[in-house]
This record gives C-alpha cells, structure tokens and sequence, in this order.
C-alpha cells in the first residue's frame, strides 16, 4: 500500500497542508484566490486514485458522524438558506473539504521516511512562523499578510490587534491559535522522546509564549499553557520538580518581559489593553464581554428555529449578512455569535449540532485510546486547542492545518505501535 499512487497521492495533500500558509500566500498573490479549493481538488484526486485502486474507503468512526453533518449543512445551506448548488458553492465549501481531509487520512500509510520529512518541515515552518511574528511586530505588520487586512493597521498602534504570523492568507486572524500551537506541541514531545537537549524544550516552549503574547489574543495564550501539559506527563510531577519548573518558567518570563522592553516592545501596553482591556472597561465589558452576550443572544433566538436551525446566512461584515433577527441584536455589540458551539446550534439546530457534538466525542474518544496505547499525548493536547478555541471563537470547519496534522501524526504513533507489537 505504501508505494501505491494512491497512497503517494494522500501523502502529498498532507504535504500541502503541511506547507499551506505558504500555498496560501503563492495563490493569493498569483491568481488572488485561497488556497482551499485547490487542497480540495487535491483531496479529490487522491480519493479518486483510492476508488480506482481498490474500490472501497475505510471511514473511521468520526469521519462517518462528519459524513452525515457535511451532508446536513449542505441541505440547509441549499434549501434553508438559498446558497447556489454549482461548482463554485462545492469548491469552497470547507465543510466538504474537512470531509474529504478526513477520509484521505483515514486510508493513508505513512512511512518512516514519509513522517521524518513532514515533520522537519513542520519545524522550518514553525521556526519561519516566530521570526515572521517577530518582524511583523518590530518592522513591518503587513508582512506575509493579505492586502485585504492592511486597513487593520493604519489606524492603531501596533500594539493594538492581533497579528497573524504566516496564517493570515488561511482566511483569518484567529488561524494562528489552531494552526501554529498544535504543530507545535507535536514537535516539543517528539523532541522529549527523542531525549533532545533541554535547550531545544527551552526555546520552543518559550517560543509558544512570545508568539501568544504578540498576537495578543487571550485564547492563543491558553493555547501556549496547553503546551505545558507535556511536563507532568512526561516527566513526573512532585513538589521538588513543581519547584524547579516555577523557576525556570519566572526566569523565563522576567528574562522575555525586559528583553521585549529593551527592544521596544511595550509590553506593559499589551498587557493593560488587549489583556486586561482596561480602555474598554475591563475584560468584562471589553471582547470577553461579548462572548458572554453571545449566551443572551442565543437564548433569543435559537427557540425559534431549535430543530433544523437558522441556517448560515449570516456574514461577520454586518453589511452582507442576511440575517435581520441577528444583525438587530448584535449591531454595534459584536460581529456575530462569537461562541463557537452556541453559533453551530444556532446555524444547524439540534439535527445538526448533535452530529457535530457526535463528531467531537469519537475523534476525542479515538485520540485518547491511541494516546494510552503509543504514550503520544501531544495530538490529544492539539486536537483540545482546536475545542478549547471554540469557545471564544466560531471555527467549526477543520479543514486547516493544525488539525489534519494532529491527525496524521497519531495514527503514525499508532501504525508504529502496532507494528512494533507485530515484530514481537
């Protein structure tokens, strides 16, 4: 199976999506288009030479309960919501693509040499990740950015929005928190069981730190303390190591706190308005604020569409959105229902968000019995940011990066496993 065109064909989507912010960047800026139709076409294709080659496709649980739910949001985008069924709707439809991700996971064999190089070029791309974050902050914020989302800095301080790394032409600000860390933490335990240097752990677990905190959004920071769930895990947990952790991590921070001051970073800046949010009124009454208005708003208006749902119809530019009972509770509060699990429900009711729900539990369910077998936590810990993250934003699709590597990674911890249990 491992040397069939089909499998070569799954691995090099995987690769794509290993490369993808920087697909992302070649197709905005030579035909101005994203790059998910084209990981969807590629996906297709690979799904195809798996059809022709052996006439059947293996689904794992999950991905069966993602079937049903990609199928339910096609309905209601068709006949609740009067979205056009042609060519265009399926390309950029990332719940499909999420699909078809799943299942080209779902029937590839990764060799040795297979996750050696995916996972080395996970590490360059973490590493141009940091010194992109870095420029935007100290030299230039556009860079790596679409043109689209220039107008987020001519009128504020760089210390005032979030900046995005290298995922900004992945279709949004947020993309950073469930692109960036969950590769990350993959990368940090490998580099534990593979006993590297304690210098290599310093540097990244760091770096998780310095990249949350420049993109100044409170969700990637959790994120950044996931990462930390390694240490117990891995190397015990007692009060004299307790101790020495707190050590290293205060040093870490004073030495990260005054080092980002000498260079001009106003930390101070960061921590009061985008943390502490003290010109909105504190954290309440700034954008955690509207997460909490987002359980008032659906309170309102899940009653009465509770079964099938609304359906998307509404936009994040309020101007295009054509839902008027959601645009007249939120105008001028928030964009949208800025809680990822109260938006689904709201979008595709009870139908549709207990599939998803469903989705959830059995790839959660799956992670944590690979991880008791392979002893690899980190693609459990990664695939947890991506539903931590939905609570504080609305990013149901997995159609990105983070997750189809988390993914692909554990069934090679598992594939390895086996194989080893074989051998005995």
């Amino acid at each position: 199976m491992e040397r069939s065109l089909s499998n070569k064909a799954g691995l090099f989507v995987i690769l794509l999506f290993a490369i993808s912010p920087f697909v992302g960047y070649a197709s905005y800026t030579i035909i101005d288009k994203d790059e998910g139709p084209f990981l969807l076409m590629f996906s297709i294709a690979a799904i195809g030479f798996l059809l022709y080659e052996k006439w059947n496709l293996r689904m794992a649980t999950h991905t069966i309960f993602f079937l049903f739910f990609c199928i339910f949001t096609i309905f209601s985008d068709l006949y609740l919501t009067g979205a056009q069924g042609n060519v265009n709707y399926f390309l950029n439809n990332e719940m499909l693509g999420s699909l078809l991700m799943l299942i080209v996971i779902d029937n590839i064999y990764c060799t040795n040499r297979f996750y050696r190089l995916s996972f080395n070029i996970s590490v360059l791309v973490i590493l141009i990740a940091i010194v992109v974050i870095i420029i935007q902050q100290t030299i230039n914020p556009r860079l790596m950015m679409p043109e689209s989302e220039w107008f987020r800095f001519s009128n504020y301080e760089i210390e005032d929005d979030r900046l995005p790394s290298i995922y900004g032409y992945l279709g949004g600000m947020h993309l950073l928190g469930i692109c960036f860390f969950p590769v990350l933490i993959i990368i940090i335990e490998d580099f534990i069981l593979r006993e590297k240097s304690v210098l290599y752990l310093i540097f990244f677990f760091m770096a998780g730190i310095v990249v949350s905190f420049l993109n100044k959004s409170r969700f990637m920071m959790v994120n950044a303390a996931m990462l930390f769930l390694l240490i117990p895990i891995h190397f015990g947990f007692n009060i004299g190591k307790l101790v020495r952790y707190l050590v290293i991590g205060f040093l870490g921070l004073f030495l990260l706190y005054h080092g980002s001051k000498y260079f001009g970073y106003d930390a101070d800046q960061i921590i009061e308005e985008r943390i502490l949010e003290k010109e909105s009124g504190g954290i309440m009454a700034g954008n955690a604020g509207s997460r909490i208005y987002a359980f008032t708003v659906f309170k309102e208006l899940f009653p009465d569409n509770p079964v099938l749902g609304k359906g998307r119809l509404h936009s994040t530019k309020i101007e295009e959105s054509r839902d008027r009972d959601l645009v007249r509770l939120i105008s001028g509060i928030t964009s949208q229902i800025h809680v990822g699990y109260l938006s689904l429900f709201y979008y595709y009711g009870l139908i549709g968000g207990g599939l998803y729900v469903l989705f959830l539990v059995f790839l959660t369910r799956k992670l944590i019995r690979d991880a008791r077998v392979t002893g690899r936590w980190g693609p459990l810990i990664g695939w947890s940011m991506f539903m931590v993250s939905n609570l504080v934003i609305v990013s149901l699709d997995i159609f990105i990066m983070g997750v189809a590597l988390v993914l692909v990674f554990n069934n090679y911890y598992l594939q390895q496993q086996e194989e080893e249990l074989e051998t005995v």
